[in-house]
């Protein structure tokens, strides 16, 4: 078992200066998401990423006795759709290949995160404020499912 520790605001600091978020090379129509990393001074890269669209890093901080880079990218994914309608499509017609991306990530141990860019999300869905033919008890359902199954 490991023990909690106590990490001092300082080395918080110093922790949080070295995170580099990782965005898959596949991952396209982004560039809100690096502008607003950017605006922040958030470090970020491309690097291919066996599932999901985003990860992290940790870079070395040999002074608090991290000496290697520590990637995140197998335990921890968020996969992103940048619409309702994307994620309705891939719990529809591309649904397999979806799956099977969840599937390589749960098998991989990796707790998946999905973010979709919707200001209003489960709320959108029931209301079916989307724009495909996925009815929305269908939409629900699967999402649960997936939660279930996956972690999602």
């Amino acid at each position: 078992m490991v023990t909690p520790c106590k990490v001092s605001t300082e080395n918080l600091k110093k922790i949080m200066k070295k995170i580099v978020v990782l965005i898959d090379t596949r991952e396209k129509q982004n560039q809100h998401i690096v502008e607003y990393l950017d605006k922040h001074h958030i470090a970020h890269r491309n690097e291919k990423l066996d599932f999901c669209d985003y990860s992290f890093m940790l870079q070395s901080i040999p002074e608090m006795g991290i000496m290697t880079d520590l990637y995140f990218h197998k335990g921890i994914a968020i996969e992103r759709k940048a619409s309702l309608e994307e994620l309705s499509g891939n719990i529809s017609k591309g649904r397999e290949t979806f799956e099977n991306e969840l599937m390589r990530a749960t098998h991989a141990g990796c707790k998946l995160y999905l973010m979709v860019e919707n200001p209003f999300g489960y709320s959108a869905i029931m209301q079916k404020q989307y724009h495909t033919e996925v009815s929305a008890a269908s939409f629900m359902a699967t999402l649960k499912t997936y939660e279930q199954r996956y972690g999602l």
